[in-house]
């Protein structure tokens, strides 16, 4: 018992493999000329895109207050500083936005080639360009510009389908129903010699430029760090390095610009205050002079003085609590106005040692932050907008039931105060009315000037920190070129090939399950393991059919010498042989085959008989040249005997039956007793009887011949026989236990035939076409430059 085979890959795998390589690999090459050729066009058509990096200190010691602010005021206890919150605003729209306006980045200038088209600066044209846009759909829309002289210029745009041509004039603004386009030479262009130079112009809306340069930025916090570098990518690396540097310097005043703001929202509210306190102590110290010349009275007893005073002190500590309250009825009002455009609260004057309130505050600030860059880069409908929004609502939930808890404490402690002032009352009542009033009067102004020194130091304190404030964020790095980054044209190849590759495999998968043609005997060996008798070269000549009487020493000739050798092992009894030669289809060569083997066996003394008994095309006489009045056909109706019917082809030992004249019914004649009587003629009087019959695939006539034959040739032509017409004649052969069966692979090429290798690679060819109303080709034959005998070719 043979071993089975258990390797992943063999020899005949591999081979297998090589000859559908070598099938397709004009197809593969022609994809790798198309794909190099078509790559080369994409790559250098392509804008090279560039980078340009900065890098951002965030100081988050600071946040929006210097140290030198009281602490009262510095509610934001670093919430702010968080290193993805500041990436956030880097990106937000509003500072983009900001950027883009002083950047001159609204209009597009590319230089219009042959193959390629090439950005430009808007500082590098020779030209001053101002252009307003009155038609929304010529947004992003080319607008070609045409110089023609250092006077004239031309413009050309599409809209809707329709194209516009407009000419202008240098300096003087053209307008029409779609835009408004004025161009100035700059001076130092003014001498110069303007040529035909093509432009293209594209104007951008603010959205679409924020959303370009939102895509194109990104911000990264450098490991253990508190540095963001910033990276942009233009196709311009001037414009990335001006963008950058003015987008650096926006953020850093944005921060300055909010922490400057909270400053005159505090102060803002301090001098308010001050200003009520002042006028009501004008108003008391007026009433107060009024009074003592009126009641003649100059000054108070040490005991009034005394309670006097700890009646100021109660009263100032019950305006101190008053203010407070105040301040908690603004932040109640900051907390539910959701109208407001401030980011910041109005004033910030919190107990500093409230965690709580601090905490909250900070919270819901960065909370509405989240929510302003979000809505810039999303809509309302965002999911993760309205999580905050949830989020949101919370916390002012909380923070709202906190200060009305602290605003009641408050209260009460007024109360408080009030029922200590009406004992101080009781007691001031035993004073005299004059001297009551009096008391009253200084109770009053001491009160309101104790304030008024309160709210003074506060705002020096705000002026003074508000001058300190510096920025908390710090350009380290400014804009510097990092370099092309794009395209990739490294990848874009490697694309290229694999997607070559891909369609090479597809293409040749295709082909090979679809055009599964067999083009060697190798191929045809792997598909059956019935004998294949022959392997027959492509041959070029100028007979129609008989060839190997031409050149003795050619391939073709060697080619049925060995199909004449073959056919000893097809015959198993001595005596006269019968040879039948069939094909599936019209054009495989089977005539070709049996009139040059009958010709090959006579050539070695055989005594043969060649019958064309294919009665519906009858082709023998045009290939050799005789007249076709007599043969198959009148013996088969009686007019002949098989003798008096033959003829001679000119060829030793070779003895023909051509058809004879086409019956109207050839099929039955053929199955008659007649036919009979010409087989028994061929067995008895020649050594080989050749049957040349109709394709089997078309008409069943050879079928019942092959059945009493001694050896039956089925013949394939090479590259254009498929992998199903072998195994219909598999078939065919094991449905009617048709004996000595055996293939014939005709028309193979040379390379891929053993004769290519034996006679050093010179190739020989024929050509022919046989078929029912196909007709004839009638190649021509080219001798070989090098002989070779029959004896070297069996040494080698």
């Amino acid at each position: 018992m043979s071993e089975e085979n258990t390797d992943i890959i063999n020899a005949d795998d591999l081979l297998f493999v090589w000859r559908i390589f070598l099938k397709n690999w004009y197809v593969l090459v022609l994809f790798l000329i198309i794909g190099g050729f078509s790559g080369f066009i994409y790559t250098h058509r392509m804008t090279s895109i560039y980078s340009a990096k900065a890098q951002i200190l965030i100081h988050p010691e600071k946040g929006y207050f210097e140290d030198k602010i009281p602490t009262s005021f510095s509610i934001f206890g670093g919430g702010y500083e968080i290193i993805h919150n500041e990436m956030r605003i880097l990106k937000s729209s509003r500072i983009i936005d900001e950027t883009a306006s002083k950047v001159d980045v609204g209009v597009s200038y590319y230089t219009l080639g042959r193959v390629k088209t090439e950005p430009l600066s808007g500082k590098t044209l020779p030209f001053l360009t101002s252009i307003k846009i009155y038609k929304a759909s010529l947004y992003e829309t080319q607008i070609r510009f045409t110089v023609h002289d250092k006077y004239k210029y031309e413009i050309s745009y599409e809209i809707d389908g329709k194209t516009y041509n407009q000419s202008g004039f240098f300096g003087q603004p053209l307008i029409t129903q779609h835009l408004y386009l004025l161009l100035k030479i700059k001076p130092e262009y003014a001498t110069f010699s303007f040529k035909e130079i093509d432009y293209i112009f594209v104007k951008h809306q603010s959205s679409g430029v924020v959303s370009k340069y939102k895509k194109c930025i990104t911000a990264r916090n450098l490991e253990y760090t508190a540095i963001l570098e910033i990276t942009i990518k233009d196709e311009l690396l001037s414009r990335a390095i001006e963008f950058l540097d003015t987008l650096c310097s926006v953020y850093v005043e944005n921060s300055m610009k909010l922490r400057r703001q909270v400053s005159d929202n505090t102060l803002a509210f301090i001098e308010n205050q001050m200003e009520q306190v002042t006028n009501e102590i004008n108003d008391i110290e007026f009433a107060l002079e009024n009074y003592k010349e009126v009641a003649s009275v100059l000054n108070l007893k040490k005991e009034e003085q005394l309670m006097f005073d700890q009646y100021v002190d109660l009263q100032l500590n019950i305006k101190r609590v008053e203010y407070e309250i105040k301040t908690i009825d603004r932040l109640y009002e900051y907390i539910i106005d959701d109208n407001h455009d401030e980011i910041l609260p109005p004033h910030s004057y919190v107990d500093p040692e409230d965690k709580f309130l601090v905490n909250s505050i900070n919270q819901l600030y960065e909370m509405r932050l989240e929510i302003n860059d979000a809505l810039y880069n999303s809509t309302l409908l965002n999911s993760s907008v309205d999580e905050t929004e949830r989020k949101i609502a919370g916390k002012k939930k909380d923070i709202v039931a906190y200060l009305v808890n602290e605003k009641v404490a408050k209260e009460e402690r007024i109360n408080e105060y009030d029922l200590e002032l009406l004992k101080y009352e009781l007691t001031l009542k035993k004073f005299p009315k004059t001297e009551r009033d009096i008391l009253s009067i200084n109770r009053k102004l001491a009160v309101n000037e104790q304030i008024f020194s309160f709210l003074l130091e506060k705002s020096a304190e705000a002026n003074i920190a508000r001058s300190a404030i510096t920025p908390s964020r710090e350009i380290v790095e400014f804009a510097r070129n990092a370099g092309q980054v794009g395209p990739n044209k490294q990848k874009i190849w490697v694309s290229i090939f694999a997607a070559v590759f891909a369609m090479f495999s597809v293409v040749t998968a295709i082909r090979t399950l679809l055009f599964d043609s067999i083009e060697s005997t190798a191929e045809l060996k792997a598909i059956t393991s019935l004998p294949i008798i022959g392997e027959l070269v492509s041959f070029d000549t100028d007979e129609p059919y008989l060839v190997v009487n031409q050149d003795p020493k050619s391939m073709i000739t060697e080619s049925f010498r060995s199909l004449r050798a073959n056919l000893n092992y097809m015959v198993n009894h001595s005596g006269s042989q019968r040879i039948v030669i069939t094909s599936f289809n019209a054009g495989e060569g089977k005539t070709y085959c049996a009139i040059n083997l009958a010709a090959i066996l006579a050539s070695a003394g055989k005594k043969v008989l060649l019958i064309e008994l294919d009665l519906h095309r009858p082709k023998f006489s045009k290939g050799f040249s005789i007249s076709n009045e007599k043969g198959v056909s009148t013996v088969l109706i009686g007019k002949d005997s098989p003798e008096n019917a033959l003829s001679d082809a000119g060829i030793k030992n070779l003895d023909i039956l051509f058809s004879g004249p086409p019956p109207p019914n050839p099929s039955e004649l053929i199955l008659g007793e007649k036919m009979q009587e010409i087989l028994h003629f061929g067995s008895a009087n020649y050594d080989f009887t050749i049957i040349d019959t109709p394709p089997v695939g078309l008409l069943t006539d050879a079928l019942n011949l092959m059945q009493d034959s001694d050896v039956n040739l089925f013949v394939l032509r090479a590259k254009i026989v498929k992998k199903g017409i072998v195994k219909k004649a598999i078939e065919i052969k094991e449905q009617n236990n048709l004996p000595g069966f055996a293939f014939i692979l005709n028309d193979i090429s040379v390379k891929k035939s053993r004769y290519h290798y034996a006679y050093g690679g010179y190739g020989y060819g024929y050509g022919y076409g046989y078929g029912y109303g196909y007709g004839y080709r009638n190649p021509y034959f080219t001798d070989a430059d090098e002989e070779v005998t029959v004896e070297d070719y069996k040494r080698s």
